[in-house]
């Protein structure tokens, strides 16, 4: 069980939601690494997302805090504000589109069983991602002084909850039925790290995850070890977040967007929707230069650097062709040519 990543995933989702009322109390964990792992599944289980807040050591909280302030107020208002309003636009034209989506979805080689899940959750997917992009997170201003811990223990617990549902369809392959079903045990401490594994079926569930305390709590010791270095590459990312030079180029490409949408919805097939969008791919070039600048690059994907010199070279190849059969064009031209 790969612990640590599993529940950065789990955070991701969950901070996803916004808070309000009906908070969730503070959870308290027992002073032992797998006594954490049981209460933190617990209460996943139940849908609370604000155990994800309360897990972190009190230092990693101020550091999440800081990075997402911060973020609230280096993000352009106006770019953040135009940039979910297209988000809203697109939803709600998923909405109009389910059996388009459905068709694409099937295009794409989606298994019949899970294609048959997707369609019967369609509806509250949308509905789930319309409620998040209609909340407080539209507002940059009020991410930046976004309190986390009444943000998940509020409506981002309701909103988690509604998640849950939605991925309870999947049976077995839903990570969080499969995390209610773990048992942890605890290994042996050595140098203050305690691994701990999960058992499902009375079977061992992976690799062990390591555990250490951290500011008093039972925390991954892996996660807690790749902290300083996360921390420093996501301050160094939000401290270059100024997007006055490529502004206009951004709201440009975010009203393209919204034009694309509007001509979208008379579309009544996935073929429709493929040729229209097909004719408006020129307007979004800008916008994919933008974000290749800003360093959104395909990562995992090293096939297209490493065929980059193959392609120049294929090109210079077209061009020694282009002159050798415009050389023999040219002469045959001059033998036709009256003396």
């Amino acid at each position: 069980m790969n612990t640590p990543r599993f529940s950065l995933g789990l955070m991701a989702v969950a901070s996803l939601s916004l808070a309000s009322c009906g908070e969730r109390a503070p959870t308290t964990f027992p002073d032992s690494p797998n006594g954490t792992m049981t209460t933190l599944a617990k209460e996943l289980n139940s849908g609370n997302a604000r155990v994800l807040w309360d897990a972190l050591p009190n230092g990693y909280q101020k550091d999440v805090s800081d990075l997402v302030h911060s973020f609230g107020k280096s993000m352009d208002a106006e770019v953040h504000q135009k940039l979910f309003g297209a988000l809203r636009s697109a939803l709600d034209l998923a909405a109009e589109k389910k059996s388009i989506a459905i068709e694409m979805a099937k295009g794409m080689g989606l298994e019949s069983d899970n294609l048959k899940k997707l369609e019967a959750q369609y509806g509250s997917i949308v509905a789930l991602l319309k409620e998040a992009a209609e909340s407080d997170l539209a507002d940059a201003k009020k991410v930046a002084s976004l309190d986390l811990a009444s943000f998940l223990g509020g409506e981002g617990s309701s909103l988690f909850s509604k998640f849950q549902k939605v991925a309870s369809a999947w049976g077995d392959d839903n990570p969080l039925a499969r995390l209610a079903k773990m048992e942890f045990k605890a290994g042996e401490e050595v140098n203050g790290v305690v691994p701990v594994e999960a058992w499902v079926d009375g079977k061992v569930d992976g690799p062990a995850a390591p555990f250490k305390k951290v500011d008093g709590k039972w925390f991954f010791a892996d996660l807690a070890n790749d902290w300083p270095e996360m921390m420093k590459e996501a301050k160094g990312r939000i401290a270059k977040l100024d997007l006055s030079k490529d502004k206009k180029q951004i709201l440009d490409s975010l009203g393209k967007l919204e034009e694309l949408i509007v001509k979208l919805k008379p579309a009544k097939t996935a073929k429709d929707v493929q040729q229209i969008a097909m004719s408006s791919v020129m307007d979004f070039l800008p916008a994919m230069g933008f974000l290749g600048k800003s360093g959104f690059r395909m990562h995992d994907r090293p096939a297209v650097p490493v065929q980059q010199p193959k392609l120049i070279e294929a090109k210079k190849d077209a061009v020694k062709g282009l002159k050798k059969d415009a050389m023999k064009g040219l002469k045959k031209g001059m033998k036709k040519a009256p003396k």
